[in-house]
């Protein structure tokens, strides 16, 4: 399958990491304030990650706020989008099916000092790495960082019923709404 023109700035780059024939394939691009990266899939997992800003990652199953000691696990074939929130500067990886998912489904994980570094160093490999010298290595730590990594408790579950879920969308686009059930009964379709 192939994915669809998500970011003309970065799709390039992109295809290349979902091409490459190699365990771990990392990503670089800054977004603005209030850009929008829409629903999509790949056919690789991807660990979501900002070094600096805020993004909303959304998918069927929930939204997960993330900061910059913070990324998501988004498990391959995954329909997700990105909101976001403040200048951002967005550091992914791609996984090929070889690697062992630290987590089952989406989920944030802690992003510790070495992992961090570990993704800023990926970055400046090539993406077709040669298997014998550090980007393999860089990629084989990265791997094994991933067992090691501790899940939070960050999933705001969605829900599934539109009436509901159209007034979670409400309150989530204006926060600061005071209402009362009995109003928000009245405005579910």
């Amino acid at each position: 399958m192939t994915t669809p023109v998500i970011d003309k700035r970065t799709q390039r780059s992109l295809d290349e990491c979902l091409e490459v024939d190699r365990p771990v394939a990392a990503l670089a691009y800054d977004y603005a304030a209030n850009d929008h990266i829409p629903a999509h899939e790949h056919h690789k997992a991807q660990l979501i990650y900002a070094i600096e800003g805020t993004m909303t990652v959304i998918t069927r199953e929930g939204r997960w706020v993330l900061l910059p000691t913070r990324a998501v696990w988004v498990p391959a074939r995954t329909r997700h989008s990105i909101l976001v929130r403040s200048v951002l500067r967005m550091r992914t990886l791609f996984f090929d099916k070889t690697v062992t998912a630290p987590v089952n489904g989406c989920a944030v994980v802690e992003v510790s000092t070495l992992l961090r570094e570990l993704i800023l160093s990926m970055l400046k490999e090539p993406r077709a790495y040669p298997r014998t010298v550090r980007g393999s290595h860089l990629a084989a730590l990265i791997q094994d960082e991933l067992n090691f990594v501790h899940t939070l408790p960050l999933h705001l579950p969605w829900p599934k019923e539109l009436r509901l879920r159209k007034v979670c969308e409400a309150m989530q686009r204006k926060p600061s709404l005071h209402e009362t059930i009995g109003y928000w009964r009245m405005k579910a379709p």
